[in-house]
């Protein structure tokens, strides 16, 4: 590993975004869909909204958590767990999506249209699905478990939550590009992304080092918004949308550049 290529991947990741809008545009659509899911949370209490999750929040919550200020201790648990079905729905197909454009903007193909990748992401959707789930329980309830153990510092709940995205990203790095990438099928193409990933760990955790800090900041502080309602109950709504922003510019690089590093290692030692 070395600064340099590092450097060369992170200019190659911002300039095959500059110069394919489609890669963009996707992920602003799933940031789209995060912020209008959020919107639809925090007018819960409002129609049309209130129809469908009013009785949900006051069966599972109580009605109490329809009121202001108390509505917004609730929000971003309720915000949680919406994300992660817009994640499973359309977070992954759109990361297919995103992969196969980049692989076609790599290898000089020009025939491959946004049809053409969708058609492969929904194929191989349940592939991703096998992927992204088990990453996702160990992230979630590797921190779940050890937040309440870690000593009540900032710092320290920080360092230990970033470790862990950092590791799970890793491990993990070259297991999406394979998969929508390697025609071998499901299994090889995991050990195939494994390999490749143990052979270039240093180097992928250089790339997603920056990403993954923000990542785990804006996840703290969306854990500790509610202490916040106090003072300015609003700033956990204003913490919430900063979140999506966040999200989808940390799954935007870090999908587009480990496919970029995937394609290029991949290639060198077939």
């Amino acid at each position: 590993m070395s600064l340099k290529n590092i450097s060369s991947i992170q200019k190659e990741t911002f300039h095959v975004i500059a110069h394919n809008p489609m890669i963009l545009f996707s992920f602003l659509i799933l940031g789209v869909i995060d912020a209008l899911a959020l919107t639809a949370l925090f007018l819960a209490h409002s129609a049309p909204f209130s129809k469908i999750l009013a009785p949900v929040i006051r069966r599972f919550w109580g009605d109490r958590f329809l009121h202001y200020p108390d509505n917004f201790i609730l929000l971003p648990k309720l915000f949680g767990y919406l994300h992660v079905v817009v994640l499973t729905v359309a977070g992954l197909i759109i990361s297919g999506i995103v992969i196969k454009l980049i692989e076609a903007r790599v290898n000089g193909y020009s025939n491959i249209s946004i049809l053409s990748a969708a058609g492969t992401a929904f194929r191989r959707y349940f592939s991703l699905l096998a992927v992204w789930v088990p990453a996702f329980l160990l992230m979630r309830y590797g921190s779940r478990w050890l937040l309440p153990v870690l000593p009540a510092s900032l710092p320290v709940q920080f360092t230990v939550l970033t470790a862990l995205f950092l590791v799970i990203q890793t491990l993990t790095a070259f297991l999406f590009p394979a998969v929508m990438i390697s025609d071998q099928g499901f299994f090889r193409a995991v050990k195939e992304g494994a390999v490749l990933t143990v052979k270039n760990a240093g180097l992928i955790l250089g790339i997603i080092f920056i990403p993954a800090l923000a990542g785990v900041a804006v996840s703290l502080l969306k854990h500790f918004s509610p202490a916040f309602i106090p003072v300015f109950p609003e700033s956990v709504l204003l913490i919430l949308y900063l979140g999506v922003v966040v999200s989808v510019a940390v799954d935007l690089f870090i999908t587009s550049s480990m496919t970029i590093l995937y394609l290029k290692v991949r290639n060198t030692s077939v």
